[in-house]
This record gives C-alpha cells, sequence and structure tokens, in this order.
C-alpha cells in the first residue's frame, strides 16, 4: 500500500516522513511488536504493533529523467506475519502530511467533481512489487481520498499468474471505502 502525492498538484497534502503507525487490532502505542508475538499469540492480541513493515521515508517517482513530474509517496510493505492474520483481525495506518490550507480549496477533476482538499491517492498493490512496479504497470488500484479523514478499506483480492510474467494480486475495485 502507497499513499501519494502529485509533484504538482497544489491541492494535495504534503506527506512527512514521521511519524509512519501501523497496529493490527487496536491503536495502542505501548503494544509490543507483532514479529515478537506467536501466531496464536497475534490472534488473540489486544493489540501490536506493526511500524516495522513501513518504508524509511517519503520516496520520489518520476515521470522520466529531469521530469517535475511524478509523485512523493511513502509505502507501507506488510510482513508475511501481517497478511491475512486471521478473521477478524484489522489493520490500522496512519500517516501525516503537512497543509497550508485553513479552508477547503474549490478544485475540481477533469470529470468535472468537486475534490476535497488536501487530498492524497491511495494505491493497494501485492506486497511482492515495489510501487514503482506497480505504478508503471497498473497492478494495482488507485483511489482518490481526503487526508483530513479516517478511511476505511475492504479489500477483494484476486490473484492473477500470468504465464510470461510475475504474478500478483489484482484487486479490483476497493470496496466499501468510506471517508
Amino acid at each position: 500500500m502507497a499513499l501519494s502525492q502529485d509533484m504538482l498538484a497544489t491541492h494535495q497534502a504534503q506527506l512527512v516522513p514521521e511519524p509512519l503507525k501501523c497496529f493490527l487490532n487496536k491503536f495502542y502505542d505501548e503494544a509490543p511488536m507483532c514479529h515478537s508475538l506467536n501466531r496464536s499469540e497475534l490472534l488473540t492480541a489486544y493489540s501490536c504493533n506493526c511500524n516495522d513493515s513501513w518504508v524509511s521515508g517519503v520516496q520520489q517517482r518520476f515521470e522520466a529523467p529531469g521530469s517535475k513530474q511524478g509523485s512523493y509517496y511513502v509505502s507501507f510493505r506488510p510482513a508475511n506475519y501481517v497478511i491475512s492474520a486471521g478473521a477478524n483481525v484489522y489493520m490500522t495506518l496512519q500517516a501525516f502530511f503537512n497543509s497550508a490550507y485553513s479552508s477547503p480549496v474549490n478544485t475540481t477533476n477533469p470529470n468535472g467533481w468537486p475534490l476535497p482538499s488536501p487530498v492524497l491517492w491511495l494505491m493497494v498493490y501485492h506486497p511482492d512489487l515495489s510501487f514503482e512496479e506497480a505504478y508503471t504497470k497498473g497492478y494495482g488500484e488507485v483511489n482518490l481520498f481526503n487526508a483530513n479523514g479516517v478511511t476505511t478499506i475492504n479489500i477483494g483480492l484476486n490473484y492473477f499468474k500470468p504465464a510470461n510474467g510475475t504474478a500478483y494480486y489484482d484487486y479490483g475495485k476497493l470496496s466499501n471505502i468510506l471517508h
């Protein structure tokens, strides 16, 4: 999963590298690290900390060498113990941003619909792929969302293994995106 901002967009939040947070189940800063728990403990824990699954810092992706177009992004690369920990186990991710807006900017997307401000892009993709690879090859679902809110996502996975390519999960439409 990655949160990204367009380098040239004026209506988007500006991601900051710290703190990036991840918890399974309840958000609790004093929770033990998830990797220190066995499978049984992981499924029954009140909370555990998976902050070590964030890639450190804000990364850059340029459209072409020397180009000013591209994205800044933070990416979450979940460790194996985080993926499908069990039924009714949920994950909370938290990232922070700076924004110079005192009120929403009246901005529209190409279809003429108003955009909330500040906004970020959310991309969900297979953890074996890098953000660059998933983005450039279209191996992930990308959605624009209001960065000032809580967003809940339910993911329906479809696994694809092309005959002459890299296997990946296609997330189709991210269902039930609630802002």
